[in-house]
């Protein structure tokens, strides 16, 4: 449910403009988080897979593609640190992964300074951070899947 619920905030949210910079919260990132919390196997690779084409088609940069790419990589590293869901570490390797990936989205999409990359990258991870705390406390998802 909640899945549905984050692709409609995603398709039909108003987007958030920073000085005319798009720093809207990307809720594919986030669902793609939510089925990794749930989920240990490689579908969350294939979710990645799914949303990135998806965003692609969305977004459509002139390097179509990339991040499709991008997302398969962040669902790839949500894989392999699910091995960490038990330690206040977990929290840590998202927001970074989180500030990555959007950094390296912000690059392929404007041809700007690296301070506006790290300026709108800073943005735009803290409020989907907080998106992602907001909905955490809501549906309660790390509570029901992961065991302290």
């Amino acid at each position: 449910m909640i899945f549905i619920f984050l692709i409609i905030l995603h398709l039909y949210l108003p987007i958030i403009y920073y000085n005319h910079i798009d720093v809207s919260p990307d809720f594919f990132l986030l669902s793609i988080i939510f089925f990794s919390i749930k989920n240990n196997t490689y579908k969350i690779i294939l979710a990645g897979l799914l949303f990135g084409f998806v965003n692609d088609l969305l977004i459509s940069t002139n390097y179509f593609g990339a991040i499709t790419i991008l997302y398969m990589v962040f669902s790839y590293y949500l894989l392999r640190i699910n091995i960490f869901k038990t330690h206040a570490i977990y929290n840590i390797f998202i927001i970074l992964s989180f500030y990555i990936i959007i950094f390296l989205m912000y690059l392929l999409r404007y041809s700007d300074s690296y301070f506006f990359y790290i300026k709108y990258s800073l943005i735009k991870t803290l409020l989907i951070f907080l998106f992602l705390l907001l909905f955490d406390k809501i549906f309660g998802v790390s509570k029901k899947y992961v065991k302290r």
